[in-house]
């Protein structure tokens, strides 16, 4: 170990002069990394446009990545400066691609994703139904129409029932709504059938903003779902009520008022029903004998009360039927073994429909539709069904 008086001696300067041992720490120039417009480097960029020039490697591409169309291809490829040549070259491979001749391009998505309303009343989907049902004077089948108004911030629906699918109609039937609930809708949700001039001039008189969707489109907020469903329970409801004893007495009106009533008291995915999302409170307990008092025992029910109950206990049994029936449906579907026939006329069969735009995880999806036998061919084992 050296003494500090030979610390000195392999030093070239005198030891009142020792440096500060920042400045022995030996300096390495830094680095400065410029910015460059252009991530990736000219070297690569050539190298990736030489590989793209070949239409054999766009090919595989194009199948790689499940068929990419040439607006997905330049949206993944915008930071890499390719010619306009190679997009050309792409355009002929897609053009070429004997699966994508076949394909028929989707109808265009909703433009407006993720609409949401913390608001009751701010937010309203509004749609039309038809339903034939025995009228109760004379007992003949008629054709009901009803609307059906949903609200985006707590899934609440009404429905009340018009004459028809008009102007007036529709104007008259939001009014109602808007009085008895007290709102004033923000924005308006529903397809073409209500942009027309004469409902645009209602909609600019309360200050609502129309959107429009097209047709066959998905309604956004998954209030397609919610609608969709609400059709299919008031149709189960009349379906219903013609086995039961009530179906004379039950006015179009008092149907469609219960089936709210029972889609409003029942729980939704997130373990709340729409009235409590609405008016904070839960629903009021169906009455019945466990819960009654003495007096509601002794007293009996008026006629017009005795019937609503009937209905409700129809509508909530109707809800359930509707609920579940869609995933019956798809646990009987995912089950279900094809059949070589033989096949008659007038047979009921499953239909595999496979949609040519849906690829999930490589696969062609598609759905099951419900159809009938016209014949059996002549040849091989195909048959004619009629959709």
């Amino acid at each position: 170990m050296l003494s500090p008086s030979q610390w000195t001696e392999n030093l070239s300067w005198e030891p009142n002069e020792i440096p500060d041992p920042i400045d022995l720490i030996p300096k390495v120039p830094r680095r400065i990394r410029r910015k460059s417009a252009n991530p990736v480097t000219d070297a690569a960029s050539e190298g990736i446009h030489e590989k793209l020039c070949n239409e054999n490697e766009l090919y595989k591409l194009h199948l790689k990545h499940y068929h990419m169309k040439l607006d997905q291809f330049k949206k993944r490829t915008s930071q890499l400066r390719i010619p306009t040549d190679i997009y050309e070259l792409y355009e002929k491979v897609v053009k070429r691609c004997e699966t994508c001749s076949k394909m028929m391009d989707a109808p265009p998505r909703s433009k407006v994703s993720g609409l949401r309303s913390e608001i009751l009343g701010d937010l309203i989907f509004v749609d039309h139904g038809s339903v034939k049902y025995a009228s109760a004077s004379d007992g003949k089948d008629r054709e009901y129409y009803f609307m059906i108004i949903l609200d985006g911030a707590t899934n609440f629906i009404c429905s009340t029932p018009v004459d028809s699918t008009g102007d007036e109609a529709a104007q008259n039937a939001l009014r109602d709504f808007m009085h008895n609930m007290q709102v004033w809708p923000k924005k308006i949700v529903a397809d073409s059938a209500f942009m027309r001039p004469q409902r645009e001039k209602f909609y600019t008189t309360h200050d609502i903003q129309p959107i429009s969707i097209g047709l066959f489109t998905p309604w956004p907020n998954r209030a397609e779902a919610s609608v969709r469903v609400f059709k299919k329970h008031v149709y189960q409801l009349f379906d219903d009520l013609e086995k039961d004893a009530v179906r004379k007495q039950a006015t179009t009106q008092t149907v469609l008022r219960e089936a709210c009533w029972a889609r409003n008291v029942s729980c939704t995915y997130g373990a709340k029903t729409p009235i409590e999302l609405a008016f904070g409170r839960r629903p009021p307990d169906v009455v019945t004998l466990e819960n009654t008092t003495p007096g509601q025992r002794r007293t009996a029910r008026l006629a017009p009360d005795e019937l609503i109950n009937n209905v409700r206990r129809l509508a909530l049994a109707s809800y359930m039927k509707t609920r579940q029936a869609k995933d019956l449906r798809r646990d009987i579907a995912s089950s279900l073994k094809c059949m070589d026939g033989p096949y008659h006329p007038d047979d009921k069969v499953w239909y595999y429909q496979v949609d040519q735009n849906k690829i999930k995880r490589g696969k062609k999806m598609g759905r099951w539709i419900r159809c009938k036998v016209v014949r059996p061919s002549t040849s091989g084992s195909m048959v004619v069904i009629d959709l």
